[in-house]
């Protein structure tokens, strides 16, 4: 195998051979040295194949790799001038082998062409930069190929500071770790300014660049979501939000952010960019009404409130604004969307119990009790999409182990716990106790219907609640369990 470029000393220093060639063969024949390579990312591999096989704009920066001189190879670096000068006799047994052409045309007699060639396929040179380029290429089962610009870097060993076969890698005798290379890693991957999302998505929607087409073919469904919402957006409606993304500068990347995540809700484009419009104008309402999470705003959490005012008519926006203000995550520097629609969907959905102790009055009586709570939960359920379900009221008046230790798992799972006081039945005073102390939300009742004396001293510092009839008992319930809900803020 033979690599073919012009060697020159780049920018002074570095003795470097730049030419094309076959990426497969690049694969071929180097490897990552790991003590400084990043760990590869199976998901960007896939997106490069993926990019292979799209063809159109296709394009990459130069492969850059490494080969440090070994005194066995007969080649050294020639003092200030890009020329490896070559110890032939010693050359003909080293792996490369080094040769020197000088152009047949006077016009090109100041290139130094050089090729190197590789005597048997092996891996002797080190992945610099394009690591996962070539993964890609070598984990593609088709016969595709392509030729791609390659930089192979030249370091003397006497620069090295130790053994180049010190560090191996791979089983191999390779030389790893020249202190040159991770020196050269860093600057490649940390020094360039590189181009903002913001600035490379502005580039995109701009009018007249690329069709509709063009956009998702090219770049994805959601970026061409976001272009259209970019262009047809009347900023004005959301005012809050514009000024926020305006501050950070991240209209466009915002935009494409909540794009991706709406694509699962949404397979219309004209569909899509009139819920969002609705669901943006929603949620810049909200931020106005809520100062302290405006004045704590990011990126994720504008993405995850614009979501969330978009999905299902934004009926869960309110539960979502009044769970992070009651948490304060709002607070929560670099937080994940993604996570915090899931951590808040979970909780959304969990269902909430509600436990009733009352005396046993007569089947009839608890049927009717247990109708009216169902109603009233099926109506909170409804108007508010809250999970809330009521244990049935045990029609059971015998005491047993059992039936105690079943009480006692209900109160400590239920989240809001309802006691009929009425009479001052011990046994209900005895699992308010408990409820209290697990720290419930209690609510208190008195059936004034059934009232034949009034609350003990144990009640009497209580906040309870009289009732007359069935109509009386679910309002009153309703009205209870509800200002729970949105103490609690899931409402």
């Amino acid at each position: 195998m033979i690599l073919t470029g012009i060697l020159e000393r780049s920018l002074g220093n570095f003795t470097c051979l730049r030419g094309y060639a076959s990426l497969k063969e690049l694969a071929e024949i180097s490897q990552a040295n790991d003590t400084y390579q990043r760990a590869l990312n199976e998901q960007h591999i896939k997106e490069i194949q993926n990019y292979y096989d799209f063809g159109e704009y296709l394009f990459f920066p130069e492969v850059i790799l490494g080969y440090t001189l070994k005194n066995d190879d007969g080649i050294s670096l020639a003092m200030n001038t890009p020329f490896l000068e070559v110890n032939k006799q010693k050359n003909k047994s080293s792996v490369l082998k080094i040769t020197h052409a000088k152009p047949a045309q006077k016009i090109f007699k100041d290139l130094n062409l050089t090729s190197v060639e590789i005597s048997v396929p092996q891996k002797v040179f080190f992945r610099i930069d394009g690591n996962h380029r070539l993964n890609a290429i070598e984990k593609k089962l088709d016969e595709k190929d392509y030729q791609a610009p390659f930089c192979l870097i030249f370091f003397s060993e006497e620069d090295a500071g130790y053994e180049p076969n010190h560090f191996q890698t791979l089983s191999t005798n390779l030389p790893a770790n020249a202190k040159q290379q991770r020196v050269l890693f860093h600057y490649i991957n940390s020094r360039g300014l590189p181009l903002t999302s913001e600035e490379n998505l502005t580039a995109i929607f701009s009018k007249n660049q690329f069709t509709d087409d063009e956009i998702e073919k090219t770049f994805g469904t959601e970026f061409l979501f976001a272009k259209n919402l970019y262009e047809s957006i009347d900023k004005d409606s959301i005012s809050e939000i514009e000024q926020f993304c305006r501050t950070s500068n991240c209209y466009a990347s915002f935009l494409k952010k909540l794009c991706k995540l709406l694509i699962t809700l949404f397979s219309e484009n004209n569909v899509m960019v009139k819920n969002v419009k609705i669901g943006l104008s929603r949620a810049n309402t909200y931020l106005f009404e809520n100062e302290d999470i405006k004045n704590n705003l990011s990126e994720n959490l504008l993405i995850a409130i614009s979501f969330l005012g978009i999905k299902e008519d934004g009926i869960v926006l309110r539960q979502f604004i009044r769970w992070i203000k009651n948490k304060k995550l709002y607070e929560v520097k670099d937080i994940d969307t993604q996570s915090l629609i899931e951590v808040f969907e979970k909780a959304y959905k969990t269902e909430l119990k509600i436990f009733v102790a009352m005396p046993y009055y007569c089947d009839s009586m608890v049927n009717d009790y247990n109708a009216v709570l169902e109603e009233a939960s099926k109506s909170i359920r409804e108007e508010h999409k809250v999970n809330i379900i009521p244990y049935p009221i045990m029609k059971n008046s015998g005491v047993s182990r059992d039936l105690i230790q079943d009480i006692f798992r209900k109160i400590e799972e239920c989240s809001i716990f309802i006691a009929d006081i009425t009479d001052n039945n011990s046994n209900v005073l005895y699992e308010l106790g408990f409820a209290k102390g697990k720290e419930k939300d209690c609510i208190l009742i008195l059936n004034e219907e059934k009232r034949t004396q009034p609350p003990k001293s144990d009640y009497r510092n209580e906040l309870y609640y009289p009732f007359t009839g069935y109509k009386s008992l679910g309002d009153t319930l309703k009205t209870n369990i509800l200002q729970i809900l949105q103490d609690k803020g899931y409402i």
